[in-house]
């Protein structure tokens, strides 16, 4: 009786480890909601992406392991099936798993067809210079709508207090006749007005929602600023703004604001800035550092004569380009020439020089 208790404690152990690879993939319990899925899936999928980790070996197969969790746990159909099976229970339903990038992709701006969304949710970033040459990661707290935790949008207190309407069957619209003129009518279909076009009834309203279904929300985002990324760019996170009862959520698109720079001005991949030197540097030649973005410094040497708005290009020390972060463009600085407040015997002097 020992042995048999024993075995069958040890089936259990095995059982609700299966059953719970999948949660642990993605760092949530059993119990987790669909927005703790996919805050956790966003913030693995950035770390493990392997543009982000070419050095990591391992990347490749932690983030096709992300992925293929994410895919399984935020699909209602799919996940009580895993919850009852595990793995097993998924193969024998035909699961079919996807290319991990394809899941990335949908998540972060890839368009797919079919679900009907309600309006973006536009969010202006305001960066510096800084941030876009190194790169940045930026918390941000974002208010939106979302469904009621307590009804899930149905706007009931209990799933037992909705029924179909008597009026339309559960249709959401009625027909009516509307006379056209003397002896015709003419038949059209119409909202029901008891159920305005829900088909449903509700008995007793969410005490939480008040059968608005819908309540305001908050959610942390960590968005990255990738190196280069170019001034009114725009970021996709898709199903991440504003939940709806009535079609998909949201898309949320953040779009970049660079703040100007005290010294240097951007244009694409290049940079300028102008570089005040005196008449004796302009005569005789000059060695100077320019202090960069990420705090390194450039060296301008420059010997003989340097004209007013002359301009001296250095290669390779503009921005990095988006997406090909180890190539840059090029910097070019203007040069200056501060011409000092003579005194009357300087004058005279410069007048015998150039006589």
């Amino acid at each position: 009786m020992k042995l048999s208790l024993t075995l069958f404690t040890l089936l259990i152990s095995i059982y609700c480890a299966v059953h719970r690879e999948y949660y642990d993939i993605l760092g949530v319990s059993p119990n987790a909601s669909v927005q703790d899925i996919k805050k956790a899936y966003r913030k693995l999928s950035q770390q493990y992406h392997p543009d982000r980790n070419q050095g990591d070996p391992d990347a490749n197969e932690k983030f096709s392991k992300i992925n293929v969790a994410y895919e399984v746990l935020s699909d209602p159909e799919q996940r009580k099936k895993y919850d009852k099976g595990g793995v097993d229970g998924l193969n024998s339903q035909g699961m079919q798993h996807h290319d991990p990038f394809d899941i990335f992709g949908s998540f972060f701006g890839r368009e797919q067809q079919g679900e009907r969304k309600g309006p973006e949710l536009k969010v202006k970033v305001r960066v510096t210079l800084e941030d876009i040459y190194n790169g940045k990661e930026i918390p941000i707290y974002l208010t939106k709508q979302i469904l009621c935790p307590h009804c899930r949008g149905s706007g009931a207190d209990d799933p037992d207090l909705v029924e179909t309407c008597p009026t339309c069957k559960g249709v959401g619209s009625v027909q009516k006749r509307q006379q056209v003129g003397f002896g015709f009518f003419q038949t059209f279909q119409a909202t029901c007005e008891r159920c305005f076009g829900t088909g449903k009834i509700i008995k007793k309203k969410c005490h939480l929602c008040k059968g608005d279904r819908i309540i305001p929300g908050a959610d942390n985002i960590s968005l990255y600023i990738e190196k280069g990324i170019q001034d009114k760019q725009t970021i996709k996170y898709e199903n991440m703004a504003d939940e709806r009862n009535d079609s998909g959520t949201s898309d949320l698109v953040f779009q970049i604001e660079q703040i100007p720079h005290a010294f240097f001005q951007r244009q694409g991949n290049h940079l300028y800035c102008k570089v005040e030197i005196s008449l004796k540097e302009a005569l005789l030649g000059f060695k100077k550092k320019i202090k960069h973005l990420d705090n390194h410094f450039v060296k301008i040497d420059k010997e003989g004569i340097t004209k007013p708005g002359e301009v001296q290009i250095i290669k390779g020390e503009g921005m990095p380009q988006h997406e090909f972060s180890s190539q840059h463009g090029d910097l070019y600085v203007e040069y200056k020439v501060v011409i000092p407040n003579f005194n009357g015997e300087q004058l005279r002097q410069w007048q015998q020089f150039f006589s």
